[in-house]
């Protein structure tokens, strides 16, 4: 059996193993500086790279806001052109419908009456004219009235537009032989609201 004998002195030895652990601690330590470092690096490249996106996101941020202080007068305008639709939308929407009255009147006028004057105050009219007799008068107020047939508006639920018809006067006029009428009738304005 063969021993091996060391001649290296126990002084040597921990001379070399204390070598050793240095060299492995230094190589360690450089190793472990170099990750640091490379580590570091990184970081400091990816903090630079989002700071530099967060100063472009912020100069959009601005851009879009002046942007939009740019428009603030079209804003002003916008709401104050609502505003005047929905006033224009509510006086159409309450609006007489004089035209519609009008309409109305005529088609219920039978034949043999004229009207000479015409006047439309609030919720009331006043007329005069001549007839061709005192039936043709009656047949007048009955056809306001709604009494002698539906009036050719039904559809639009104007049955019921003269709420009142009241004869003031009535005469014959011997110069020509018609009789001559006033008439003061009594309508319902809601029901030319209809639009």
């Amino acid at each position: 059996m063969s021993q091996s004998i060391n001649l290296i002195p126990q002084q040597e030895k921990q001379e070399q193993q204390k070598t050793a652990i240095v060299k492995a601690s230094t190589v360690f330590s450089i190793v472990l500086l170099v990750i640091v470092a490379g580590v570091s690096a990184y970081l400091f490249f990816e903090a630079r790279k989002y700071q530099t996106k967060l100063g472009q996101v912020n100069d959009e941020i601005e851009d879009h806001r002046s942007k939009i202080n740019a428009k603030k007068q079209v804003e002003i305008d916008a709401r104050n052109l609502d505003k005047k639709y929905s006033v224009l939308e509510e006086l159409f929407k309450n609006r007489i419908h004089y035209s519609v009255l009008l309409r109305e009147f005529v088609l219920r006028t039978p034949a043999g009456v004229t009207i000479n004057q015409f006047d439309v105050r609030n919720k009331s009219i006043s007329l005069s004219g001549y007839a061709t007799s005192y039936i043709s008068v009656a047949d007048f107020i009955n056809s306001l009235l709604g009494k002698s047939g539906a009036s050719a508006s039904s559809s639009l639920g104007l049955e019921e537009l003269f709420t009142a018809v009241k004869l003031n006067s009535v005469s014959l006029d011997s110069g020509n032989k018609e009789v001559k009428y006033s008439i003061a009738i009594d309508y319902d304005p809601s029901k030319l609201n209809f639009y």
